[in-house]
């Protein structure tokens, strides 16, 4: 088959003048207002300011080329849009002739290019004169993103939901040029853990096309429920879109989209030139539709909706035939639904405990000749796959779909890293780049005070760094790199207020990724950008993570006076901070320069936006110690022999609960922390672990923690009545895979939750 461009080459940019025969070649960010700065994100390959502005008012038209039907909707869409934010009903021209800006002047108009290079259909020319705009695309999507980039340099205002009068709707004159890098820019989301109305799915369609992503994954059924109408199996929605509870909070929760709601929503993603891929988990993370029917499992049930976060042993049975009937019937009624080139079957995490007992498994892996169950799961995909592509479709899914062997047309979606995603190219086959590592945006955003799974991190400048393309791939291999995406997993995020909080602006970083030229990117110069873009989502009212200060956030052990400085990450925002535990107001001081500590001090601090936004409130702990009776003993036993007995131990003293920067390396070790807890004020004290890897907490002996038999996110905090004093503390973690975090915080009488300060923890009674 003929395969169209996935990456923007050096060569490909080098024709963009050739496409925009009309116009000179871009000066870059130089010219008549050197130094000028706009807040555009993804950042565009070329963008040349000129002086001067072109003010929209009641008399502006937008004309489309009578030559291009295929920019009429984009033009609508476009008069529309300035409509409810601007109050002005500009007339609409679908029939307009003129060959240059100056033959409609107070005009926006849109044409198509001639095709002279072969440039995707979302490339773009913006040009902003003084007398009106003009718009050349190569297709009509990319008018569409012409678009994007043209409401980011109208003011914020622009954002509102309801037309703002008194603003002087003028834009900046410019000379932007434009493709993406990428045609796989991808946003997720998963509605199988909570389940979100289509009011909202549109919403972040709408929002993640503003940022010319084009692809969205709709993760539409897990064991926590089932999202989707089908209309030969009622059941799953009657039945499997409902949970009676939520990690034991007692309250029912789920919902579906009928099929009438989904083909609203693919025509609303459609008119904004996203394409929907839905994702029906197979052959694990299905227990909704096996408590639905459970005839398709290899124990026959009975089930219920899961109602916690884990990975589930019953799945789909694959030696029984009504399993493979049921899948060709949801599938059929799926392909329907989304015209979409990809199917989502996601293939992860599925165990194979049932297979491996199962007669009608058994059975079939010896009729197919296969050695293991993997390559029974491997067996399972290809059938999928077969099915698909003779209805038209491709198939994708997570990394797991390689092991056992990957079926001929598949393309892998690497999730568990790179390797995945570089087995895949090497073999031939397409990827999309999504590692835990850049790309999962419920891993939580800050060290301290933030929501999302303990112990995993993903700051901003981190998404912003990811590079798609492994490295080692050959220039043929990493053709086969379609992009990469964001995930949106939604344990941890029972509304959309907190879907919100936790993808923007990591987003808008992802954007970048996947849209502009590896060259450009800069995170300094994204975060200067940044500064504008946060201004509009606050407008839009979504609820946007605003970075918050740098520089002091932590838990630290000092031996003398020092000082800090608290820096903002927004310019233009201005910073306010606590020294008394309180969280910073308007009203709060501003740091005047470096703060000196020279007692134990909590500083905490926030970011405040001119337009009304605020940060979240990090914590500094600073702990002024005696150094020769404050720490934490620690042992370091590892790695494991094959027996099991360490064969190496180290051993230190560090001045907090904490794995960091011990030298950990990535083998299965096990650490041990002992200290004394000095309790300075009797009472209840609550202790609570977030932690992968088994580990065991004690106070004098007793038991306060121990996940050694529950998953992390089932472990209780542990509450003990404590005298004041010492108290024997003892930790021991048993680290088993790369990453490794221990995160052990407490609370008590003038205590709120926080890690254990330095100042408590002694190597010996005090």
């Amino acid at each position: 088959m003929t395969r169209t461009p996935k990456i923007l080459t050096p060569a490909v940019l080098a024709l963009l003048p050739l496409l925009f025969a009309s116009s000179p070649a871009a000066r870059g960010a130089e010219g008549a207002n050197e130094g000028k700065t706009f807040s555009l994100v993804p950042a565009p390959v070329s963008v040349e300011p000129l002086p001067g502005s072109f003010p929209i008012h009641p008399g502006t038209s937008v004309a489309v080329d009578a030559g291009s039907p295929a920019l009429k909707e984009i033009g609508r869409f476009l008069a529309s849009r300035l409509r409810e934010s601007t109050g002005y009903a500009l007339p609409l021209d679908t029939a307009w002739t003129g060959t240059a800006i100056k033959g409609a002047p107070d005009a926006i108009v849109l044409s198509l290019a001639p095709r002279k290079a072969a440039i995707a259909d979302e490339s773009y020319e913006l040009s902003v004169a003084k007398t009106g705009i003009r718009i050349t695309a190569a297709g009509a999507a990319g008018a569409f993103y012409a678009l994007q980039t043209l409401f980011q340099l109208l003011p914020p205002e622009f954002e509102h939901a309801a037309p703002v009068y008194g603003v002087a709707w003028e834009v900046p004159c410019v000379r932007i040029q434009d493709a993406p890098r990428f045609s796989w820019r991808g946003m997720h989301l998963d509605v199988g853990r909570h389940f979100f109305g289509k009011k909202f799915v549109e919403e972040y369609i709408d929002l993640i096309s503003r940022y010319k992503f084009n692809v969205f994954h709709w993760h539409l059924t897990e064991d926590q429920g089932w999202r989707i109408e089908i209309k030969k199996y009622p059941k799953l929605t009657t039945v499997g879109s409902w949970r009676k509870e939520t990690m034991g909070d007692g309250q029912p929760h789920g919902g579906f989209y009928t099929q009438d709601e989904i083909r609203e929503v693919v025509a609303y993603a459609r008119n904004r030139f996203v394409t929907i891929v839905p994702e029906i988990e197979m052959p694990g993370h299905s227990t909704a539709a096996l408590a639905s029917y459970p005839e398709l499992s290899c124990t026959g049930g009975p089930f219920e909706v899961q109602t916690r976060w884990r990975v589930f042993d019953d799945v789909y049975c694959a030696g029984n035939e009504k399993t493979f009937a049921f899948l060709q019937d949801v599938l059929t009624e799926v392909m329907d639904l989304f015209p979409g080139e990809f199917v989502h079957i996601g293939g992860d995490e599925c165990p194979k405990t049932r297979w491996k007992v199962c007669p009608l498994c058994q059975a079939r892996m010896k009729a197919e000749g296969l050695a293991t169950e993997h390559e029974l799961q491997s067996y399972f995909v290809r059938r999928i796959e077969k099915f698909l592509n003779a209805h038209g479709k491709r198939l994708i899914g997570w990394d797991e779909i390689l092991e056992g062997g990957l079926p001929p047309n598949a393309t892998v979606m690497s999730w568990r890293g790179i390797d995945g995603g570089i087995a895949a190219a090497t073999s031939g086959h397409d990827v999309v780049m999504t590692p835990t590592s850049n790309c999962y945006f419920d891993y939580f955003q800050g060290l301290t005070g933030e929501p999302g799974p303990v112990g995993e991190y993903l700051p901003l400048e981190r998404v912003y760094a990811y590079e798609p393309v492994p490295p080692g791939l050959t220039g043929d291999q990493a053709r086969h790199v379609l992009g990469a995406q964001g995930n949106v997993w939604t344990e941890q995020m029972p509304d959309t207020r907190k879907v919100e909080y936790m993808a923007f602006p990591r987003a808008c970083a992802m954007s970048e990724v996947v849209w502009s030229p590896a060259a450009k990117r800069d995170f300094r110069d994204f975060s200067l950008r940044m500064a504008g873009q946060y201004d509009r989502l606050v407008a839009r009212g979504i609820n946007v993570r605003i970075p918050p200060p740098s520089g002091f956030e932590g838990t630290y052990v000092l031996y003398r006076d020092t000082s800090i400085s608290i820096l903002s990450q927004v310019p233009g925002s201005v910073v306010r901070y606590t020294t008394d535990g309180t969280d910073p107001v308007l009203s709060s001081p501003p740091p005047a320069g470096p703060l000196s500590i020279r007692t134990s001090t909590t500083i905490k601090a926030r970011t405040f936006l001119p337009a009304g936004g605020t940060s979240p409130v990090p914590s500094g702990v600073y702990s002024i110690v005696d150094s020769g009776a404050n720490g934490v003993s620690y042992r370091i036993a590892g790695p494991h022999s094959s027996g099991g007995l360490p064969v190496d131990t180290l051993r230190g003293v560090i001045y907090r609960i904490s794995l960091d920067g011990l030298p950990l390396g990535p083998d299965s070790l096990t650490v041990w922390l002992d200290s004394y807890l000095l309790i300075g004020e009797e009472g209840v004290y609550q202790f609570t672990i977030a932690q992968g890897d088994p580990a065991t907490i004690s106070v004098d002996g007793s038991p306060v923690v121990d996940n050694r038999t529950a998953e992390w996110w089932d472990v209780p905090g542990g509450l003990f009545h404590l005298r004041s004093g010492p108290h024997r503390l003892n930790v021991t973690v048993v680290k088993t895979g790369r990453q490794a975090g221990l995160d052990l915080h407490i609370k008590g009488p003038g205590l709120e939750l926080q890690p254990i300060p330095a100042s408590m923890l002694w190597r010996r009674p005090r």
